[in-house]
């Protein structure tokens, strides 16, 4: 079976439709519409062929397509910024700021630490320092005696003379040195 161009087609379905008389309008049908007419403008535009592979008015479509491009680039634009800067929002400024406190709570537990040694040290020294033979000691290199003792204090002896001359260079010299231990 051969098909049939869209002509012959068209010529065979009304073929088959059933004819009305000409001149007569069919009052149950929908009403005729005259086809809009066109002004001189739009008949010249549609006669003239200037876009890319031979579409009519062309400049309005390449405008349009370009128009369209930039503002799908915009929007693209936008919405990677919008993106990026959630993700800022979101995972950046908060691993920062948790890295930051992070290392803080390193040096301050770091410190704590060193004042752990620290009062350790010194709780060590002040046992020491309670302990009663070291008192005792420190007492004693004071002057201190128990009931019962004497204590005798043993002075150094005198410093032998130097021999200076007394005269003017020399006087009062010899009584600073020997009045020094």
């Amino acid at each position: 079976m051969r098909l049939r161009s869209d002509r012959r087609r068209a010529a065979a379905v009304r073929s088959r439709a059933p004819r009305r008389p000409s001149g007569r309008r069919d009052p149950s049908g929908p009403p005729r519409v005259s086809p809009p007419r066109r002004d001189r403008r739009s008949a010249a535009a549609l006669g003239r062929v200037d876009g890319p592979r031979g579409q009519r008015d062309g400049s309005d479509t390449v405008r349009r397509q370009r128009s369209g491009k930039a503002r799908r680039r915009t929007l693209t634009l936008a919405v990677a910024t919008t993106l990026f800067l959630g993700v800022l929002f979101v995972a950046v400024f908060p691993t920062r700021t948790m890295l930051k406190q992070r290392a803080d709570t390193n040096a301050a537990a770091a410190e704590l630490d060193e004042l752990a040694a620290e009062r350790a040290a010194l709780r060590k020294k002040v046992a020491q320092q309670n302990d009663p033979k070291t008192v005792e000691q420190r007492a004693r290199e004071q002057g201190w005696v128990r009931p019962g003792e004497e204590s005798y204090s043993v002075l150094p002896a005198p410093v032998p003379p130097i021999g200076l001359p007394s005269l003017w260079p020399f006087a009062g010299v010899e009584q600073l040195l020997s009045s020094q231990p």
